[in-house]
């Protein structure tokens, strides 16, 4: 039965992230900074000096389409936005959290500027790759024990 609320948390949670996300593309145009990431995608390489090269080789992936559509541009971005808050939630079930702890991370993470994850920047690949090895370090490691004092 938990399980299958939290489920519903985590999917409903996903389909707001999403509709939010297309509704801000089909009432916006392209950021400066997107135009020389999608560009970047002509000329593929293993490393950029501004930026990391996932960003050349999924805008390779994007120019495939040929697309000038503001929705195509940022496709890998609305996945990896969910897959973001698909993480947060499944992290937080593994510390024990239960629904209510689900719903609140995931709360935090929609109310954020979602800006930060629309566009086609480096900013939201950076922040799923880092919490990944982040997760994957912690589980790895000892568990951390924090004892906190109150005086």
């Amino acid at each position: 039965m938990l399980k299958n609320k939290t489920n519903l948390i985590i999917l409903f949670f996903c389909a707001i992230n999403l509709t939010l996300h297309l509704i801000a593309d089909f009432n916006s145009g392209f950021q400066g900074d997107e135009l020389l990431h999608i560009e970047t995608g002509n000329h593929p390489a293993f490393g950029y000096m501004e930026f990391p090269p996932v960003i050349g080789w999924l805008a390779f992936i994007q120019n495939l389409f040929n697309s000038n559509s503001v929705f195509v541009n940022h496709i890998f971005c609305h996945i990896t936005s969910t897959l973001i808050m698909i993480l947060a939630a499944l992290t937080t079930m593994a510390l024990g959290g239960k629904s209510k702890a689900v719903f609140v991370i995931l709360l935090c993470i929609s109310v954020m500027p979602a800006r930060a994850y629309q566009l086609f920047q480096p900013v939201v690949f950076t922040h799923l790759f880092g919490f990944y090895l982040f997760i994957n370090w912690l589980s790895l490691s000892k568990p951390l024990t924090i004892n906190i004092y109150f005086t």
